[in-house]
Formats: C-alpha cells, structure tokens, sequence
C-alpha cells in the first residue's frame, strides 16, 4: 500500500516537472498552449452559456409568480368540478378559479378572450394587484359586477377605467339546443364596467385576459354555486397536497403550468450544450496530437528512468498524468474565467439585451450559477482528456 502511495506521488511528481517543463522544440510548445486555451475557452464558454439560460429559467419563473399560484389544484379528468368535498390541509388559502373562453365586445371592437372568474381571496394568492397600470383590482359581484383587463385587451377593445361605455361579455349558452332561426337566443351576454387594467409583460395575460366575478361566470355557464376550474393555493409543498386530497385530482406548480414556455429553454438550453460539446470533441485532435508529441519527445527520458529501476506501470502513470494535467489546466482556468464573468453580469450587467429593451423588464442578460452546472462541464473535460489520453497512449506509446 506504502510502495503504491509513493509510486503514484512519484509519477505525479514527474509529470508535472514533465509538463512545465521548455519543451525541446517550440512547436510542442506552441501546440500545448493552442489545446489548453481551446480547452479552457469552451469550458468558458458552457459556464456563461448555461448560466445565462438558467438566468432566463429564473426571470421566466418571476414572471409567471405574478400571474399563477403557487400550486393549482385541478381534477383529474381536466373537467370543472365542486371543491366543496376536498378535505385541504389547514392554513391554505385556496382561491377558487373559473375558466372559460367568450367574446369581448366594446362599442364597434370585439374580440375572442379567456375570462377567468375570481372573487376576493384571489389577489391573496396570486399578487396580480401588484402590476395594475390604471383603477383597482375589484371584480364586484354578480349583481353589480366589474371587469379588470389585460392592457392589450383594453387597447383592441377601446376601454378602460371610467369609460362610459360598458363592456359587453358574450358566452354560447351551455345547456339547450343552437336556435338557428333566432341565433342570439344561443348565447348569454353581460355589460360590465372596467375597474381595473393590468400589465404582466407576458402576452396571453396582457393580450387575452379578463378577469370577472366568479359568481357572474357561474350565472352565465349556468354552474352551481361551487363549481371550479381549479383552486389556486398559496401552499408550494404538493406532495402535501395530494396526501390531503387524494386520488382523483392532480397538483400543478408554477413548471407543470406553462410546461411549453420550460420546454423550449429546456431544448435551446441543452442543444446549445450539445453544440459546444461537439467543439470540444473537434479539440480533442489537438490534444491527442499535443500528447502524442509529448509521448515521442520524452521517449529517452522514460528510458532513463527504466534504467534507473522505473517500473513500465510508472513510466505508463507519468505519461498518463501529463495528459490529465493538460485538460485539468484547461479546466481550471476555463471555469476561473467563466465563474469571473457570470458573477461580474450579475453584479453589473455589462453585456446588454440587443434591440429595443423599453418594453422589457430587463436590459441586460441574467444569469445563475449552479453547482451541477459546473459539475457537469468539469466531468465533460475530464471524460474528453481521459479519452484523448487514451487514444495518443495507443497510437503513440512505444512497447
């Protein structure tokens, strides 16, 4: 075990005297230098381009904290159905949520809208009051009921707070037969007035929603007082949540409820990886030749030190070492530069968005460092130098 123990320091010792060491010709030289700054700009480069993906995972996050719960509770069929037999753990707020898609009219405009039914524990539980751009967040009742809109919902339609004329809401009855002969008995309508206008920055809310009483949404689909499309909870442990509530019904975070927007970072993000992964192998000819050279050029030397009682297993480890020292310099100073360059975007924002940034909530590209991140690029760089120390041990080494 002691013999093993200092055979390897001895080997590493070697190694590395070995590797920075004045090569004998300048070539080597200069092609060392070339493969461990490849190296060490692509594992830059999978640093800063993960973490500014992650950056973006993150505001896309925020900005969905301000539009959906925390978790939603829906049935398992995806249908409208009665809460009041769940049994939900206590200290919950639950809002009741009521969804539908309707014709939004306003004096000559219309246009197809969703229209969601809520009542006063929604704010509680989605912090929408916060990004309100005119009047208040009130929906009123069945009987006098108000409409908040999305900005670009009161753009199209020409309405707003304190508009004198009202909103009118049109649904498709959802019991009884089409009339043909008189089409307007087919559908319900509803004048309302606007309270509110609000402003998220993202399209489907700020384009197509209208919020609305929940108990005026029931009048109109001919619901029963409890019905809902889904309860949305302030509570972000849904494995709670299903214990309490049981089969039959699924629980939704703030991922699973916009899974097409994560979908797509997810794809860019790990087809940008995969893209700078096949550089790296494109690299790893550089380094095999690097090593190769370095193999032929200390071929006397591993002579040498046979003769002074070196074991074949030794001079194999010295030659083995120097190899992972050239991708472990790379490694090393890639992720120094990369982990440098994120944490001086986050603290500063030097590199800007391109284009106009006046409609945006940022301007300048955010990042997120993560361990496993990091992890990750340093086993790619590892795996690629044990493979490329491999391939030059075999092509180059003499038996």
């Amino acid at each position: 075990m002691g013999s093993g123990s200092r055979s390897l320091s001895t080997a590493l010792f070697i190694a590395w005297r070995y590797f920075f060491s004045r090569k004998s010709t300048q070539a080597i030289h200069v092609i060392a230098i070339v493969s461990v700054t490849a190296i060490a700009i692509i594992t830059m480069v999978m640093v800063v381009a993960l973490s500014v993906f992650n950056g973006f995972e993150r505001f896309t996050t925020n900005q969905f904290a301000t539009l959906c719960p925390t978790t939603e509770i829906r049935s398992g069929d995806g249908q409208d159905f009665d809460p009041s037999t769940l049994s939900l753990p206590d200290g919950i707020t639950a809002a009741p949520v009521l969804e539908t898609q309707a014709l939004a009219k306003c004096g000559e405009n219309a246009m197809p809208v969703t229209l969601l039914g809520v009542d006063s524990l929604y704010p509680r539980v989605v912090p929408i009051a916060d990004h309100l751009v005119g009047g208040d967040f009130y929906t009123g009742s069945a009987e006098y009921p108000s409409a908040v809109l999305g900005v670009g919902v009161a753009a199209r339609l020409g309405a707003g707070v304190g508009y004198q004329t009202p909103l009118t809401i049109v649904l498709p009855k959802r019991l009884g037969r089409m009339s043909t002969i008189l089409p307007q008995r087919s559908f319900v309508t509803r004048d309302l007035y606007v309270d509110g206008v609000f402003q998220v920055d993202d399209e489907s809310a700020d384009e197509q929603t209208i919020y609305v009483p929940i108990e005026l949404l029931r009048e109109l689909l001919m619901y029963s007082e409890d019905m809902v499309t889904y309860l949305a909870t302030d509570h972000p442990d849904d494995r709670q949540l299903t214990s309490s509530i049981g089969p039959g019904y699924k629980i939704l975070d703030i991922y699973e409820q916009n899974p097409q927007a994560y979908r797509v970072l997810e794809i860019e993000k790990w087809i940008t990886f995969l893209l700078l992964v096949f550089v790296l192998i494109l690299c790893l000819f550089s380094v095999i030749s690097t090593l190769g050279l370095l193999i032929v050029e200390k071929r006397e030397d591993t002579e040498v030190l046979l003769s002074l009682g070196a074991t074949p297993g030794t001079i194999d480890s010295i030659l083995h070492l120097e190899s992972y020292l050239l991708s472990l310099t790379g490694l090393v100073i890639g992720l120094t530069t990369g982990v440098l360059l994120v944490l001086s975007q986050a603290a500063w924002g030097w590199l800007k968005l391109g284009g106009d940034t006046s409609l945006l909530l940022i301007d300048a590209y955010p990042v997120e460092l993560r361990i496993g991140d990091l992890l990750l690029v340093s086993g790619i760089i590892l795996l690629v130098g044990w493979i490329s120390s491999r391939i030059a041990f075999r092509l180059f080494r003499e038996r």
